[in-house]
């Protein structure tokens, strides 16, 4: 996860603590749901080919509510944050 924390903090000049923040959200979130299992990072009910194509995987337009909530970062600077991990993403083949 460093060099997507670093990638995304990068091209978005957002430091690296604040992406990690989120992404950390993001992660609880998916652990939450059951996404992911949290022990090996394995996807339990989504695989990556499954992924792709399915529309809100997870609802980043409220976990950017949510940062700004619980994190105090504004919803403005968790959406750059997102999109550039969806780029990101989008950039490994892991995504459409």
């Amino acid at each position: 996860m460093g060099g997507q924390i670093a990638w995304i903090a990068e091209h978005t000049d957002i430091p690296r603590r604040t992406v990690a923040a989120e992404l950390d959200l993001e992660f609880d979130y998916m652990v939450s749901v059951g996404i992911i299992d949290e022990p090996g990072y394995e996807l339990r009910y989504y695989s990556p080919t499954k992924i792709r194509g399915a529309p809100n995987v997870v609802d980043t337009d409220l976990l950017a509510r949510d940062a700004e909530r619980f994190l105090g970062i504004p919803t403005e600077t968790a959406s750059k944050v997102f999109d550039a991990e969806s780029e990101f993403l989008q950039m490994r083949g892991l995504i459409d």
